[in-house]
């Protein structure tokens, strides 16, 4: 889902800005997101645009999490990696960090 609403920057791929951006966030009881935050991030511009597509999440289904139905009253916090990487003038991509980092890979192309 992520992968389709997430657009990478204009003005970070223009400037070469790449990375992952980490966001935690609460998962309530109802399925819906809420507190998300930026945990890291190597710019302000992507940070933007991660905590956009956060916020638009649809409500997530429940599910076991570490052995434990995710049910009832409360929530569980999630930490979710997104790799966001560009190309580079020779048409090379270019990234910072491995996609085994992320949970989510986004390439803008030239």
């Amino acid at each position: 889902w992520a992968n389709t609403e997430l657009v990478y920057p204009a003005a970070a791929k223009d400037a070469g800005k790449y990375g992952k951006v980490t966001v935690t966030f609460k998962l309530e009881s109802d399925g819906s997101v809420s507190d998300i935050s930026v945990k890291e991030s190597p710019d302000d511009v992507l940070s933007s645009e991660v905590l956009r597509v956060t916020g638009k999440s649809p409500k997530w289904y429940k599910s076991v999490y570490q052995h434990v139905m995710v049910d009832g009253p409360g929530y569980v916090e999630y930490s979710v990696g997104f790799m966001l990487k560009t190309q580079d003038a020779s048409g090379k991509i270019v990234t910072l960090g491995s996609d085994n980092d992320a949970d989510i890979v986004v390439i803008a192309y030239n």
